[in-house]
């Protein structure tokens, strides 16, 4: 199994497949959640969309459904939570 990257940008998406190196996707794919969209949502729409991806996921796999584009816009979700709380950690931190 080959390694999988996701470059999170709002301007160029390349991904890897599951077997393969790298390849451009389906220029089809346009994901819902960019990097914009995202920086403007709330942290409520973020938590919101999170368990929507979540949910809808979970779905698909009971449905035996490729979920590997749901999954990439999960991580988009999931990265700008990380860097929020990241962000929020480091301004309460004290300068020594």
């Amino acid at each position: 199994m080959g390694k999988q990257q996701v470059v999170l940008n709002s301007k160029t998406r390349y991904n890897s497949t599951y077997e393969g190196g790298n390849q451009m996707r389906d220029e089809k794919f346009k994901p819902r959640y960019t990097r914009d969209t995202l920086q403007e949502m709330s942290d409520r729409d973020l938590s919101s969309a999170e368990n929507s991806l979540e949910r809808r996921i979970s779905a698909m796999r009971r449905e035996n459904k490729k979920t590997y584009e749901i999954e990439i816009e999960l991580c988009y979700v999931q990265d700008e939570m990380f860097r929020r709380s990241k962000q929020n950690s480091n301004k309460f931190r004290r300068k020594s």
